[in-house]
C-alpha cells in the first residue's frame, strides 16, 4: 500500500501569500513591458543591432556584433520565431520584467515589506520601462549587476557554493552584456575594496567573508571555470559563431571610446533625468542611504555608494544614453523600498485620524493649488503664477512646522514624508506611462529626443506595394538606399533581395526605387517621381525656455519638432 504524499511538503503548501504577490507582480511587470512593444519604430541604434542579429540568423556574418548576449540571444529568437520589431525588443523586455524578482532575495536585509515595495518600484520604474522597451544593453547590465550583487551578498551571508557559482555565471553574462557592465564592475570593486578594508579593521561580518574567500580555493577555481564556460557559451553562441568572441572586445572598446565622443546628453543628466522621472526612488533612496550611513549599516551604505559612484562615472562618460540611468536608480530602489516601508509602519503604529488625516487633506489641497499655478504659468507665461506657486510651497512649510509645534517634530516629518511619497509616486506613474507608451508619439519624452517617425514603416510598406505591383513580388524590385544613416531603412527593407545601401548620396545608380534625403536629387538614368516621408523627429529640448520646460513637465507637450525627411523616388519608365 502506497503512502499518500505529505500535504505539508507539496508544492502548493509551500506557496505563501508573499510568493503569490511576487508572482502577480511579475505578471503585471511582463504586461507593462510586452503590451504594444512594437508600437514605436526602431531607432537607428536599435535597427543596427537588430540587423546584425537578423544577418546572423540568416547564416551571414553580421556587420555589427556589439553585445554578444544581446546579439546572439536575439539571433536565436529570430531563428525560432522570425524577425520583427517585437522580437528584436523581447530580450530586454524579459530582463526588465525579471528585475522585479531580485528584491525577493533581499528580504532578510530589507525586510519583507521593504523588499516588496522595492520590487513594485522597479516594476513601474519609468527608466526601467523605457530601457525594457528598447533594444539596448542598458537593462541587461543593470539587471545582471543587481543580480550579481545579490549572489555575492548571499555568499557573504551563508558561504554557500551555489551562490558563488551563480555569481560566476552572472559575471560572465554581465561582461557580455554591454558597455555599462564596466561601470557596474568598477562600482562593485570599489565597494568590495572598502569592505575588505573594514574587515582588516575588525568588522566581524567582513572578517568572516575574508576567511571564507581565503579558505575556498577549490571553490574559487570551480567558479572560475564556470565563469569561463559562460563567457565562451555566450560569446560563441554555443560554438555556432566563434567569431562572436570579438564582440567581447567590441563591448570593452565601446566603453573606452565612449570617453572621447561628443555626448548627446548633458553631463548633469545622470542626476537630472532620474529626479524628473523617478522622484520617489531618488528622494527616498537618498534618505534611506543617509540613514544607513548614520546607523553604520553596511548594506545601505554600499547601495548608496554604488548609486552615487555610478552617477559620477556616467556624468564623466559622454556616450551615456537615457537607459544607462537605470544603473543609478536600481540600487536606490532597494533603499527607497525599505525607507518607505519603515515610514509606513511607523505611521500605522501611531496614526490619529483627526490629527494626521487633516494634515494629509490640507497637503493634497495645497499640492493641487500649486499645480494649478504652474499650469497657469505654462499656459500664459505670467510670472505672477510662479510667485503664487511659491506661496503654496510656503503654506506647506507653515503647515508642517505648525503640526510639529502642536504635536511633535517626528509626527510632522512622518506625515510630510508620506504625503511626499504619495505625490512622487503619482509623478512616477505618470512618467512611466509617458516613457513607455508615448515615446515617439504625440507626447514628447526627453528619454527619446530623436525618435524614428512611424512614416519610416509606411515608406517601407509603400516600396513593397510598388514592388508587388510592378514585378509581382513584394520584395523583388531593385532598391537603393542613399541616406547619411541608413540603418532604419535597411532594417525595414531587409527582405528585399536586390537592396543596395550607401551611407550618403552616391554617384549614379541604377535602381527602380531610390530613397534619398529630401532636397537631394539622385543621379540616376531615366525619369523618376518622388514622395516625401518623415524619418525622424528632433524635439530640440536643449534650447527650450523655462515656460516650455514646465509645459513638458506638466503635460509632456513641446513645440513642434524639426524633422528629417527622405524622398522615395520611383522610376516612372518601369510602370
Amino acid at each position: 500500500m502506497t503512502e499518500k504524499p505529505d500535504a505539508k511538503n507539496s508544492l502548493w503548501s509551500r506557496i505563501t501569500v508573499e510568493t503569490a504577490l511576487y508572482v502577480a507582480l511579475l505578471v503585471v511587470s511582463l504586461m507593462l513591458r510586452l503590451v504594444d512593444l512594437d508600437a514605436r519604430p526602431l531607432s537607428s541604434a536599435e535597427a543596427a543591432r537588430a540587423l546584425g542579429a537578423w544577418q546572423l540568423a540568416q547564416g551571414q556574418e553580421p556587420t555589427v556584433v556589439g553585445s554578444p548576449l544581446l546579439t546572439h540571444t536575439t539571433t536565436l529568437i529570430f531563428f525560432l520565431f522570425g524577425a520583427s520589431d517585437f522580437m528584436a525588443r523581447l530580450l530586454p523586455a524579459l530582463f526588465g520584467a525579471l528585475l522585479v524578482l531580485v528584491p525577493y532575495f533581499w528580504r532578510e536585509r530589507l525586510g519583507h515589506a521593504g523588499a516588496f515595495l522595492a520590487a513594485v518600484l522597479l516594476a513601474v520604474s519609468p527608466l526601467s520601462l523605457f530601457a525594457s522597451r528598447w533594444m539596448g544593453t542598458e537593462v541587461l547590465a543593470a539587471g545582471l549587476g543587481l543580480a550579481l550583487a545579490t549572489a555575492l551578498a548571499r555568499f557573504a551571508d551563508t558561504g554557500a557554493p551555489r551562490a558563488l557559482y551563480v555569481g560566476a555565471v552572472l559575471l560572465g553574462l554581465l561582461l557580455a552584456s554591454g558597455a555599462g557592465a564596466y561601470f557596474v564592475l568598477l562600482a562593485l570593486l570599489a565597494v568590495a575594496g572598502a569592505a575588505w578594508g573594514l574587515g582588516r579593521r575588525g568588522h566581524a561580518a567582513i572578517a568572516v567573508l575574508q576567511e571564507r574567500v581565503q579558505a575556498g580555493g577549490a571553490r574559487l577555481r570551480t567558479a572560475g571555470l564556470v565563469w569561463l564556460g559562460t563567457v565562451l557559451a555566450v560569446g560563441t553562441l554555443l560554438l555556432f559563431h566563434v567569431q562572436g568572441l570579438r564582440g567581447l572586445g567590441d563591448v570593452l572598446d565601446e566603453w573606452w571610446r565612449g570617453f572621447g565622443v561628443v555626448g548627446a546628453l548633458p553631463w548633469f543628466s545622470p542626476l537630472l533625468w532620474p529626479t524628473l522621472y523617478e522622484p520617489v526612488v531618488v528622494v527616498f533612496g537618498i534618505v534611506g542611504g543617509v540613514r544607513a550611513v548614520r546607523e553604520r549599516d553596511l548594506l545601505g551604505s554600499s547601495l548608496l555608494g554604488c548609486a552615487l559612484g555610478l552617477s559620477v562615472m556616467l556624468a564623466a562618460w559622454p556616450a551615456r544614453t537615457s537607459g544607462d540611468f537605470l544603473l543609478v536608480t536600481a540600487p536606490l530602489a532597494l533603499l527607497a523600498g525599505r525607507e518607505i516601508a519603515r515610514l509606513w509602519q511607523n505611521a500605522r503604529a501611531d496614526w490619529r485620524g483627526a490629527r494626521d488625516g487633516v494634515y494629509v487633506a490640507v497637503f493634497a489641497i495645497l499640492v493641487a493649488y500649486i499645480y494649478l499655478q504652474l499650469a497657469g504659468f505654462a499656459e500664459r507665461g505670467n510670472v505672477e503664477f510662479v510667485l503664487l506657486a511659491w506661496v503654496g510651497v510656503g503654506l506647506v512649510v507653515v503647515l508642517t512646522v505648525g503640526q510639529g509645534g502642536l504635536y511633535s517634530v517626528d509626527n510632522a516629518l512622518r506625515n510630510l514624508g508620506l504625503s511626499v511619497a504619495a505625490l512622487a509616486l503619482v509623478i512616477t506613474l505618470s512618467a512611466a506611462l509617458g516613457s513607455a507608451y508615448n515615446a515617439g508619439g504625440k507626447n514628447a519624452e526627453c528619454l527619446d529626443p530623436a525618435p524614428t517617425s512611424p512614416q519610416a514603416r509606411a515608406l517601407a510598406a509603400d516600396v513593397a506595394t510598388w514592388s508587388l505591383r510592378r514585378v509581382g513580388d513584394a520584395h523583388q524590385m531593385s532598391v537603393a538606399v542613399m541616406l547619411p544613416d541608413p540603418a532604419v531603412m535597411q532594417w525595414y527593407l531587409r527582405e528585399f533581395r536586390n537592396l543596395r545601401v550607401f551611407a550618403g548620396v552616391a554617384g549614379p545608380v541604377s535602381a527602380e526605387a531610390i530613397i534619398a534625403p529630401e532636397g537631394v536629387q539622385p543621379a540616376a538614368q531615366g525619369a523618376y517621381v518622388g514622395q516625401a516621408y518623415e524619418l525622424t523627429r528632433d524635439l530640440r529640448w536643449r534650447a527650450l525656455p523655462a515656460r516650455d520646460w514646465w509645459r513638458w513637465a506638466l503635460w509632456r507637450a513641446l513645440p513642434a519638432p524639426s524633422q528629417t525627411r527622405a524622398v522615395l523616388w520611383i522610376q516612372a519608365s518601369s510602370e
